[in-house]
């Protein structure tokens, strides 16, 4: 048997996949797993944007001619202050010169920097286009044990807040960080030729900005990384109560909410301020270090000049350079509050798509083929969390094209059973196979399109009656979705909506009754003609009517194929060729209806229970 499972952490990269794997040697500390998680993100950036390397190519040399554009406007000034100002009527041809070069080289720079704009602009958006299609189908590649652990409102902010961070800093911080990198050492380099002596003096305060960028980043690293974290749960917070609002209202509960949502609003106000603390040492710190350097090499090349040493020329030139050199630090130290809100959205996006699924497709796996629906477990059990099973040694066999119930108290292990069929999970041990096919051999796509699993409460998506039914928007395949429902008898009562099939829903179909959001399931199952399909009870919660409705199309769905529900009802169980009868995760009966009442037995018990619970209903 093929394993290849791991830990149902959902959380960390796995290590050994045998039955009783768990966490690989990555930190156990909610810290120590963001680190591990998000171990070398400008790597990864990197690895992502190389294949985009013919626009690299473009945006780089429009950012190296923007710069050495920019370059010559100083030499332009110094040759027209030392060869044509300072030689009077002499040097007039000189300065018209110098004026001519000067203004070519600024239309250059506009020239130049316009393109280079719209060529990195264009690498980032297609980077981040990339990053959104990967997260997001990694996002749908995971399996529900990370849905039931992962707050949906992170994963929501992952996806906005966190791109969104990166989409700022990528599209005009990363054109400030390149240009005014490049322009910063072509100035510097410049600046060491024309004088290594106002040089020197020049980078004296150097040491300074140094140490001051040292201790800023240190403590800006931590502080941003839980900006990003307290945005999250803001976040979290408010899908859930968005999602949740009726039930809010319902228990009076609006104050309570707002108090727990107002701490935690509080808590990103703080961490945002903390933030705010930092910039408010440094930044001034980096403009007043420029501004120092720019009064020492006046002071120092007006000596210089004065003595002879060097030109007037060179001392402005000098100046103009040396903008190019302490702009750019201070530039970039205003850009360094994005650049750490991009870092860290880049740290947790990649630190999703280092989650990786509990179930994935083995090297030697092949498509399942089914040919019977025959369902067997052999000798199967399954932990959510050790120590205590939720199925224990569970051997069963459901025949092909049976209709079998499976019904037992809260917790017996009947959702884990058919969960295990539907390969949600694979068995920590045992097998569970189709047609003597072992599910965990197979490939997961194929296990998708076969075998369908209906969920007590049907989900609805933005759409129109006809799109949730054939899950696809493609107009060719209205017809179809209609012909579905009407196969099953349910296109009256989906016709009786105010546009019929394409009655548009929103909310999660809040216009629909629960009644008619499970029949939306009903005939998207059907629509997608499974060859097993496993439910868990429709119609136990809801009015008469429609229940009688859904047991109508439930009957036509089920019609030549396999099934396993999950019977709520008793009265459902009692209508099944067969009923596996469940408690604390082993099968303690299996048989007729008839067959288990003779029995007197669990499902007798149960029965006689059932029974006088409706008899006083």
């Amino acid at each position: 048997m093929i394993k290849t499972r791991g830990t149902r952490s959902g959380r960390l990269k796995r290590a050994n996949s045998g039955p009783n794997s768990r966490l690989s040697t990555a930190p156990d500390t909610k810290e120590g797993a963001e680190e591990y998680l998000a171990s070398h993100p400008l790597k990864r950036a990197w690895a992502d944007i190389r294949p985009m390397w013919k626009q690299m190519l473009l945006a780089s040399i429009f950012v190296i001619a923007g710069a050495l554009a920019r370059l010559a406007v100083p030499q332009a000034v110094r040759f027209g202050i030392d060869n044509g100002a300072a030689k009077g009527k002499a040097g007039v041809t000189n300065l018209l010169v110098a004026f001519a070069v000067g203004l070519f080289a600024l239309a250059a720079t506009y020239l130049f920097t316009r393109l280079q704009i719209l060529k990195v602009s264009q690498l980032s958006e297609a980077y981040l286009l990339h990053l959104r299609r990967k997260v997001f189908a990694h996002i749908h590649s995971l399996d529900v044990d990370f849905f039931d652990k992962e707050l949906t409102g992170r994963l929501v902010a992952r996806m906005t807040s966190d791109v969104e961070s990166l989409q700022n800093f990528a599209i005009q911080g990363l054109i400030v960080l390149i240009s005014s990198a490049l322009g910063f050492l072509l100035s510097l380099a410049v600046l060491v030729q024309m004088s290594w002596r106002l040089t020197v003096a020049a980078l004296s305060v150097l040491p300074a900005l140094v140490l001051a960028t040292i201790v800023f980043r240190r403590r800006a690293n931590p502080a941003y990384l839980q900006v990003r974290e307290r945005v999250s749960q803001v976040m979290a917070r408010l899908q859930e109560n968005l999602t949740g609002v009726r039930v809010v209202q319902a228990y009076a509960r609006e104050a309570k909410d707002a108090e727990k949502f107002e701490g935690l609003n509080e808590a990103q106000f703080e961490a945002q301020l903390d933030t705010a603390r930092l910039q408010s040492l440094y930044f001034p710190a980096v403009e007043f270090l420029g501004m120092a350097s720019v009064a020492i090499v006046l002071g120092y090349g007006s000596y210089l000049a004065a003595s002879g040493a060097i030109g007037f020329g060179v001392v402005a030139a000098f100046l103009l350079y040396l903008s190019n050199v302490f702009e750019p630090i201070q530039q970039v130290s205003m850009l360094y509050n994005e650049f750490q809100a991009a870092s860290a959205a880049l740290r947790k996006l990649y630190g999703v798509l280092d989650v990786e699924p509990n179930l994935m497709d083995h090297p030697e796996a092949r498509p399942l083929v089914v040919r019977e629906g025959r369902i067997c477990f052999e000798n199967v059990s399954f932990y959510y969390e050790p120590p205590k099973p939720a199925l224990d040694h569970v051997t069963v066999e459901i025949p092909a094209g049976a209709r079998v119930a499976v019904v037992g108290k809260t917790g017996a292990g009947k959702s884990t059973l058919v969960k295990l069929a539907a390969r949600f999970y694979d068995p920590d041990s045992g097998k569970v196979s189709i047609d003597d096919q072992d599910l965990a051999c197979v490939t997961l796509r194929s296990v998708r399109e076969q075998i369908v699993f209906v969920p007590q409460e049907g989900f609805i998506f933005s759409g129109t009656v006809w799109q949730n039914i054939a899950m696809d928007w493609d107009p060719n395949l209205r017809q179809d979705a209609i012909e579905s429902a009407r196969d099953i008898g349910l296109d009256p009562i989906f016709e009786a909506l105010p546009e019929g099939f394409d009655t548009k829903l929103t909310g999660q179909g809040q216009i629909l009754s629960a009644g008619q959001r499970q029949l939306v399931s009903l005939a998207r199952a059907y629509f997608a003609q499974p060859r097993v399909l496993l439910l868990d009870e429709a119609a136990s919660s809801v009015d008469p009517l429609t229940a009688t409705a859904i047991e109508a199309a439930l009957a036509a769905l089920l019609d030549g194929r396999t099934s396993v529900t999950i019977a709520h009802r008793l009265t459902t169980a009692s209508r099944a060729d067969l009923i596996v009868v469940m408690s604390e995760g082993k099968i303690a009966e299996v048989g007729t209806h008839q067959d288990l009442l003779k029995r007197e037995g669990h499902y007798a018990a149960l029965w006689a229970s059932w029974s006088r619970s409706a008899s006083v209903d």
